[in-house]
């Protein structure tokens, strides 16, 4: 619960300090992290 909370808010920091340029790159690498993560559990 509290990884999810933890990604959710790092994501939205992310999202507002971000410029667009980098953010499908960015959304990406937290997607990918994401991913490891719960094949990780």
């Amino acid at each position: 619960m509290k990884k999810q909370l933890l990604l959710f808010a790092f994501s939205a920091l992310a999202l507002t300090s971000c410029k667009d340029e980098n953010l499908e790159a960015y959304d990406m690498e937290i997607m990918q992290e994401t991913g490891r993560k719960l094949k990780g559990n």
